[in-house]
């Protein structure tokens, strides 16, 4: 299934259940979402979800990284390519 099978109402729902199910999951029983922004990677799409109020928005954007992150690029040894640590 790729995120293109989906239509909005279908989609709607699982970002829906998606956010319920972090929601769920607070360490403390306060009114805060436990999350400020949420990144679904699917396929060749990434979906960014945060929560304002009782407002769910969500946008959805092509993926643009391609390869894994190493433990070298993590710890500022490889290539910078736009992330890890170190300067630009």
């Amino acid at each position: 299934m790729s995120i293109r099978d989906l239509n909005d109402e279908q989609a709607a729902s699982a970002i829906s259940e998606l956010v319920s199910t972090a929601c769920s999951f607070r360490l403390h029983h306060g009114m805060n979402v436990p999350f400020k922004c949420l990144s679904v990677v699917f396929g060749e799409h990434m979906l960014l979800v945060t929560v304002s109020g009782q407002r769910v928005f969500v946008v959805k954007r092509q993926n643009q990284s391609r390869s894994p992150l190493t433990s070298e690029l993590l710890e500022g040894k490889g290539q910078r390519n736009g992330l890890g640590p170190g300067p630009l």
